[in-house]
């Protein structure tokens, strides 16, 4: 992945955005942000705008610290960016039923954009 530039560590940085079929209640009815748990689970105390003050532990977070075998952090950082005028190198979307369950991940090369799709139902996992 070519990400957005360079980040801590001599990392590549991957711009995540979730997309606005997110901005729904535990129930579904449309609201004006991201659903809390979806924004939570995915940026908790990390780096991305209004991420500082999120709950709990999150996804992002522990990609950023997580070290291989050989002792290495990842090649990447990720960061939640909301912008319109950013780069996306990963989209978080939502669909009824995600294949394989709870979400599937597929590549496209036409907007150079990896795509994460959830389930519905994941909106209410705390």
């Amino acid at each position: 992945m070519q990400g957005s530039g360079s980040a801590p560590n001599d990392r590549t940085l991957v711009n995540i955005r979730i997309a606005d079929s997110w901005n729904v209640d535990s129930n579904g009815n449309p609201i004006s942000g991201t659903n809390a748990n979806i924004w939570n689970a995915t940026c908790a105390g990390t780096l991305g705008a209004g991420c500082e003050n999120a709950q709990g532990i999150s996804a992002i977070g522990m990609w950023n610290i997580t070290l291989g075998s050989n002792g290495q952090y990842a090649p990447y950082f990720f960061q939640l960016n909301q912008s319109s005028f950013s780069t996306t190198n990963v989209l978080i979307t939502r669909v009824a039923e995600a294949e394989g369950g709870c979400g599937h991940i597929s590549y496209n090369a036409a907007g150079d954009v990896w795509i994460m799709s959830l389930s519905d139902g994941v909106k209410n996992l705390s």
